[in-house]
């Protein structure tokens, strides 16, 4: 899988407690003026292709019935103080270290905050993960014959 650290959420992330962000955030930029315009420009990442977002489990899931729901988050400014949820995965059930969930983040048009993370929303008792989790530019499919 190919990846990028620049587009890493999440590196061997300790989650324990519901509404974990992930530690590292995407700064998706300041737009431009235009010379002689009267303001700047309007981002807008919604338009175009989905980003493939992968993220993996580094060790087993921890803790009784523990669940898992990843969120991907917009806000104008670095802290988040008011994030924009633009869609969430559906919750996943236990998980054993190695296993992925992939999605294909389809961003809505209108979609101009400047700042993108994960949130991880865990439920059950005492629930604990570890994860890894970014932009890829496609899933890995390739087997090693015989392994």
């Amino acid at each position: 899988m190919l990846t990028s650290l620049q587009q890493e959420f999440s590196l061997a992330q300790a989650l324990t407690t519901t509404g974990d962000p992930s530690d590292n955030i995407i700064d998706l930029g300041a737009t431009g003026t235009v010379l002689n315009a009267p303001a700047p420009l309007v981002q807008d990442i919604g338009k175009g292709k989905p980003i493939p977002i992968y993220v993996k489990l580094d060790v087993d899931a921890g803790g009784t019935n523990p669940t898992i729901q990843v969120v991907v988050e917009v806000d104008t400014v670095e802290g988040f103080g008011s994030p924009t949820t633009l869609l969430s995965t559906e919750v996943i059930a236990d998980g054993l270290a190695g296993d992925e969930l992939y999605f294909e983040a389809y961003l809505p048009e209108g979609t101009n905050q400047r700042y993108l993370r994960l949130d991880y929303i865990l439920t059950g008792t005492t629930p604990t993960y570890t994860v890894t989790a970014g932009i890829t530019m496609a899933r890995q499919t390739s087997v090693v014959p015989g392994a």
